[in-house]
């Protein structure tokens, strides 16, 4: 939409070209006639025929819709606090490739990658980076290598190198 476009001047957009194309025009010829795209009128005549009248009065603005009922989406909620290895992964780390196979697989729905990562955010996921070390990494022995064993074993310059 639009800024500053109201909702009630899109409804009058809609219902004009829902009823031009009743009319027999193309969808190019509203589209150019009402100053929107093709794809935007192929959109409302699509809507128009899955939902019927209440799609004039109330368009949609834009975004894809909610494919998961909210019971599927309390499920997904579980399904991923439960743990990644409990889906058969590996390791614990979800990604937004392992969410969308998981959501396919248990729901049947196909989502793009894209669509998983925001459907995460609007679950309250947040993205998060692994440690680059282990927890249980023994810090004294981390720094004794680094101040011992790895000056032995680095590259010395020769004469050739300078």
């Amino acid at each position: 939409m639009k800024k500053g476009t109201k909702l009630s001047d899109l409804v009058v957009l809609r219902r004009r070209g829902l009823e031009l194309h009743q009319q027999g025009w193309t969808q190019l010829r509203i589209a150019e006639a009402l100053g929107v795209s093709q794809p935007t009128v192929s959109g409302w005549i699509q809507d128009y025929r899955e939902r019927g009248a209440i799609s004039l009065d109330y368009p949609t603005t834009g975004g894809s819709q909610r494919r998961l009922t909210e019971a599927q989406m309390d499920k997904l909620k579980e399904l991923i606090r439960g743990g990644a290895c409990a889906q058969g992964y590996a390791d614990e780390f979800w990604t937004a490739e392992r969410v969308r196979e998981l959501i396919e697989r248990t729901f049947g729905v196909v989502y793009q990658r894209r669509a998983v990562s925001d459907l995460l955010h609007h679950l309250g996921f947040t993205p998060q980076k692994p440690a680059r070390h282990s927890h249980k990494q023994d810090a004294e022995a981390v720094r004794q290598w680094y101040e011992e064993r790895l000056p032995a074993v680095e590259k010395k310059p020769t004469k050739k190198d300078t």
